[in-house]
């Protein structure tokens, strides 16, 4: 049972940061508009990161019961 659980967070960990890399990955696709470098378009892709993990808390606090299992109550 204990290690169903720890596959599970990790599962359910490497789902949340690919989720959250998302905008950091499109960003690297081409092609880039024309007069924006690059620290630009990385911070503008730092930002739908922070709006996604801002998203994310949402399904965090709903508290599934099969998101919860995991890692347990108090630590979500």
């Amino acid at each position: 049972m204990k290690n169903k659980n720890i596959l599970q967070g990790i599962f359910w960990i490497s789902i949340y940061l690919f989720l959250v890399l998302i905008p950091v990955f499109i960003m690297f696709i081409e092609p880039r508009p024309a007069g924006r470098e690059f620290w630009r378009e990385l911070s503008v892709s730092l930002v739908f990161i922070k709006l996604v993990m801002m998203a994310l808390q949402f399904v965090l606090t709903t508290r599934f019961k099969w998101l919860k299992a995991p890692y347990g109550a108090d630590i979500i």
